[in-house]
């Protein structure tokens, strides 16, 4: 688990990088939370994404991953729609 420090320092990674690719290309990025890492768990996802820019990064939602590590796929893309 990321500290609360650490979760702010990451998404800062995420938004920084998202901005480079959006100036540079135009194009919105999107995240693809994954087993075994820092963003797995549907907490971990919305840590992440209430940190981020909604405008620049979206999430690439992988239904298997987030049904593995407990989510309902159907109640995530009635939260992240878009």
């Amino acid at each position: 688990m990321l500290t609360e420090d650490e979760w702010d320092t990451y998404a800062a990674g995420v938004n920084r990088v998202a901005r480079t690719v959006f100036d540079e290309t135009g194009l919105r990025v999107v995240f693809h939370h994954h087993c075994a890492g820092y963003v797995e768990t549907p907490e971990e996802t919305r840590a992440l994404m209430e940190r981020t820019d909604a405008d620049l990064v979206g999430l690439c939602l992988d239904t298997g991953h987030w049904h593995y590590a407990g989510g309902d796929a159907v109640q995530c893309v009635r939260e992240y729609g878009e």
